[in-house]
């Protein structure tokens, strides 16, 4: 996208903003060509989808999805999209590791409960003793 059709994607979630989150494809594309003539309304509408911004309703309308509602600023959802992505590549990294420690930790019970048994053992050989 470029900084035109951002430039018109704002424009039109403000504008569904102000008509509470629904509009009819034919009312965006009037309230936005008396902004610009020559957009193209296909790829602006896709991208909006594409980034989850606006669903359909039926044929000819659309509404503002949660994230359209909490749309602010391209910086902002990239910046957010940027830290999602942070977020999983941590989880992932995090998930390699508790898997390595996890063959750790089983080889470590194993050994506690073979103590555990050998201490049961000579406790009842002690008391036998006396």
């Amino acid at each position: 996208m470029n900084i035109e059709q951002e430039k018109i994607t704002v424009e039109i979630i403000k504008y569904l903003k102000t008509k509470g989150g629904v509009s009819t494809r034919q009312d965006i594309m009037n309230s936005i060509q008396n902004i610009n003539s020559g957009w193209n309304h296909h790829t602006v509408i896709g991208s909006l989808k594409d980034l989850n911004l606006i669903d359909n309703i039926g044929d000819s309308a659309y509404r503002l999805t949660d994230n359209g509602w909490r749309f602010e600023s391209f910086e902002k959802l990239m910046y957010e999209k940027r830290l999602n992505i942070d977020l999983a590549e941590s989880n992932i990294e995090a998930n390699k590791l508790n898997k390595k420690n996890s063959g750790f930790n089983k080889i470590a019970t194993i050994i506690n409960v073979i103590i555990g048994i050998l201490n049961a053992i000579l406790i009842v050989w002690q008391i036998s003793q006396v």
